[in-house]
């Protein structure tokens, strides 16, 4: 589709996220750069080239997308779990640990039973070195 129309939005970002999904980041970010210098208000999409940049050691280049999605992700109507927790995501990417904390606990206390929850919760705090949260998230002695 894209040889066809090379500006195609719904092309190069389905395209975007399936390169991102299949680990070809350097597609991911070409592709998802084209579709976000377009300006739309897909929150999603600069959040995985914020992605596609910090797997590709770019973290300082990935922050204008994370803000961009922060940003975009607040100005929604919605606060389903599903947003609390792209949120919670934004938060650490953009350092803001002690606020990302906050979500993951409102979501634990909503969904407590759910690992997965559990899981990137306490991923996210021993990427920032908190090992003692992660215990209690964790419940490990």
């Amino acid at each position: 589709m894209l040889a066809r129309m090379p500006e195609d939005a719904d092309a190069l970002r389905q395209l975007g996220m399936l390169a991102y999904d299949e680990n070809r980041l350097a597609d991911a970010e070409r592709l998802l750069r084209r579709y976000t210098a377009r300006g739309p208000d897909d929150y999603e999409a600069h959040y995985f080239l914020g992605e596609a940049l910090t797997a590709l050691k770019r973290p300082a280049a990935a922050v204008p997308f994370y803000r961009t999605a922060l940003a975009q992700l607040r100005a929604r109507g919605g606060r389903g779990d599903a947003a609390v927790l792209a949120e919670a995501n934004l938060l650490n990417r953009l350092g803001k640990v002690d606020d990302a904390v906050v979500l993951f606990d409102s979501l634990r206390k909503r969904r407590p039973g759910d690992r997965q929850l559990k899981a990137d919760y306490a991923s996210m705090l021993i990427e920032n070195g908190r090992l003692p949260e992660a215990r209690r998230v964790l419940a490990l002695p």
